[in-house]
């Protein structure tokens, strides 16, 4: 798993989910309401599953907030009613050729 932020624009940032059962952390230091992730399944898996679920500083994660079961790429903007420290994002898939899957997100205002 490869998490990258986005030096310039902290609020922005990317990963890449290499095997299926791959999670990584988005950090919301500043508490934002707004986020929308980019989903990008690669290698044509059969199956995909993404979810993203809210977490606090201490680790504990709440209800997933979205899910997407989409094999093409999708634009996500998960129902957000806490101030979470974080977002958890978790991938599976079954199938494909040399599957992987890339996202991209952007925090925002909905105000």
């Amino acid at each position: 798993m490869t998490v990258q932020i986005n030096a310039n624009n902290p609020k922005s940032g990317s990963a890449v989910a290499s095997a299926s059962g791959d999670s990584f952390i988005i950090h919301n230091p500043n508490g934002a309401m707004y986020l929308s992730v980019e989903e990008v399944p690669n290698g044509s898996p059969s199956t995909f599953n993404c979810t993203i679920a809210g977490q606090m500083a201490g680790g504990t994660v709440d209800t997933v907030l979205d899910t997407n079961t989409s094999t093409t790429a999708a634009i996500r903007s998960p129902s957000i009613t806490k101030p979470y420290a974080a977002f958890k994002v978790t991938v599976t898939w079954t199938g494909g050729t040399k599957a992987s899957a890339s996202f991209n997100w952007q925090f925002g205002s909905n105000s």
